[in-house]
């Protein structure tokens, strides 16, 4: 029996050899290989495997297997990836909080702003990307850390913040145009513009100013 998987036909026994590859194999460029795959191939059969793969030795093997749990979008990943944004290695946390921004559960936004925080400034970005997709359901937990002492991290909130738009974060972004920071007030202003277009249907000015 063959499987159709986002249009690729696909033979079970070509999941069952991945699987073993992920759970068996002692090269992890091997098990990498496999935990991509997996996640390319959809496949809620895997989605086991690739959540006992968070725990692997290997750093790299951790990263693959979250970020194809976030392809794949199961439910049941969510609390082992939520674990995983505590990994040691920042590749880990980086597409264990993609893979929660591609699951979306709204009970997982308080554990993505705190990741805002993070020390490596590309898990913040992913964080601020991952928080935004969630709309406005987001906002009253973004708008405490418009006051973080943090200038990176008020500059990451206000970002997303101008990508949920809405009238409550218009009127919390109009505060962080005198921000003591100069780049958050420039990403503020930004963020009251993408506000204002995407609400009025207004053109963008040229990014160059012509």
């Amino acid at each position: 029996m063959l499987y159709v998987m986002r249009g690729e036909t696909v033979d079970p026994s070509e999941i069952r050899e991945l699987i073993d590859r992920l759970v068996r194999d002692a090269e992890p460029a091997i098990r990498m290989e496999a935990a991509r795959r997996l996640g390319l191939l959809h496949t809620d059969t895997a989605v086991q495997p690739l959540i006992a793969a968070l725990s692997d030795r290997d750093d790299g093997v951790r990263a693959h297997a979250a970020g194809a749990l976030g392809r794949i979008r199961s439910r049941d990943a969510v609390v082992p990836l939520l674990r995983a944004l505590y990994d040691r290695d920042w590749r880990v946390r980086n597409e264990a909080v993609w893979a929660l921004g591609r699951i979306r559960q709204s009970k997982t936004i308080p554990t993505l702003v705190q990741m805002l925080h993070d020390r490596i400034w590309h898990v913040r970005w992913r964080a601020a990307e991952a928080i935004a997709g969630f709309g406005e359901d987001a906002t009253d937990e973004l708008l405490p850390v418009l006051r973080d002492p943090d200038a990176r991290v008020r500059h990451a909130a206000v970002w997303a913040m101008g990508r949920i738009g809405g009238i409550h974060a218009s009127d919390a972004l109009s505060g962080m145009t005198t921000d003591p920071d100069f780049h958050v007030q420039a990403e503020a202003a930004r963020a009251l513009t993408r506000i204002r277009i995407n609400d009025t249907g207004a053109p963008e000015g040229n990014p160059c100013g012509d």
